[in-house]
């Protein structure tokens, strides 16, 4: 297959500067000393990482307002169950200086009792007191050693949650400045890659191509617009972007002028060859060559993580020799920009 004139893909993008659209300049095609694949993998990771750890410090920090909010709550009962025991204590020992003091002045109030009967009842009611105040003592004692125990616990974990949310503080830190220093690099390296997001929607991609006044036949009347949107889906089901497929497949089509067979990118055409495979609806087009540009772009490629399996009129209508003929293509992950299509790299 031909290699792809910069130039188109320069027009293409042209419209996402004006747009206000991030795009990255084009250069040379020798500026792959890197795998610019792994190190889109690896940024995005480490965003989605970085996103992870700052949901677990928003969470730690709930959490941890929650348990001092917990222990805030356990002392307060704490120094109930605190007053209640000394004030218990405090009644028990105004009894007791009372009883001293009637002992030691010999006026027992007991003596003006009618009978011996009626004395007996008062000890008895004067001892079932004391004997209620002792049990209420040891219960709060109970309470108050359960508080102590949970207060100890809320404590212990509030602390842990602490540590915790430092740990993660210190890790998101640390990978705020790994991602910096990998997207510098990436601007570094001056690509177009071919896998990511799209930078373009099919409107957007439609204006351009109308702003050409180049004439097009598409199978079953399909619109520009519409084939736009089918190369976005696609490449997003394959993290290919899908505006950067486009714009090969209008150098590859001439602009569509001859793209009836559904075959947008030159599949299987060669100079030696009698003809090019066609494919039933535009889609097993887009879907044949999405999935081809990702083996390209992509070293770890395997038919195991596509979204849709190999498409049969490509790669093969077994779909166990289709997915062996996508894992063992020889040029896996050799074009990983635009900037490297050519030279036997597509």
């Amino acid at each position: 297959m031909a290699r792809p004139k910069t130039h188109i893909l320069i027009l293409l993008l042209a419209l996402a500067a004006g747009l206000g659209v991030s795009v990255l300049p084009v250069i040379g095609a020798d500026a792959q000393e890197v795998s610019v694949t792994r190190l889109q993998r690896d940024i995005a990771d480490n965003s989605k990482r970085i996103d992870d750890l700052g949901r677990e410090i928003d969470d730690a920090g709930r959490r941890e307002r929650q348990l001092e909010a917990e222990i805030a709550a356990t002392e307060a009962q704490l120094q109930t169950a605190r007053d209640l025991n000394d004030g218990i204590r405090a009644q028990l020992q105004d009894r007791a200086a009372s009883l001293y003091v009637v002992a030691r002045t010999g006026s027992d109030p007991l003596v003006n009792l009618r009978n011996i009967a009626d004395a007996a009842a008062a000890r008895h009611y004067g001892n079932g007191v004391s004997q209620a105040d002792d049990a209420l003592i040891n219960r709060l004692v109970d309470i108050s050693d359960g508080l102590d125990a949970d207060l100890k616990h809320l404590s212990d974990a509030r602390d842990e949650v602490a540590a915790q949310r430092d740990r993660a503080v210190a890790a998101k830190a640390a990978l705020e400045d790994v991602l910096a220093r990998q997207r510098k690099l990436l601007a570094a390296l001056d690509v177009i890659p071919l896998m990511g997001q799209s930078q373009l929607t099919a409107r957007q991609i439609a204006d351009w191509f109308d702003s050409t006044g180049m004439s097009y036949r598409l199978a079953g009347g399909m619109s520009i617009r519409d084939l736009a949107q089918i190369y976005l889906d696609e490449g997003a089901a394959e993290g290919v972007r899908g505006d950067v497929a486009f714009a090969q497949s209008v150098l590859e089509t001439g602009y569509f002028s001859w793209a009836l067979d559904n075959n947008y990118a030159g599949l299987g055409a060669c100079d030696s060859c009698a003809g090019e495979p066609g494919f039933p609806t535009p889609r097993d087009g887009v879907r044949a060559q999405i999935q081809h540009l990702k083996n390209y772009g992509d070293p770890d490629s395997l038919a195991g993580g596509l979204a849709h399996p190999p498409q049969p009129n490509w790669y093969g209508s077994d779909p166990e020799q289709a997915a062996r003929n996508f894992d063992t293509f020889f040029a896996k992950g050799r074009a990983q920009t635009w900037q490297v299509m050519g030279k036997g790299n597509w």
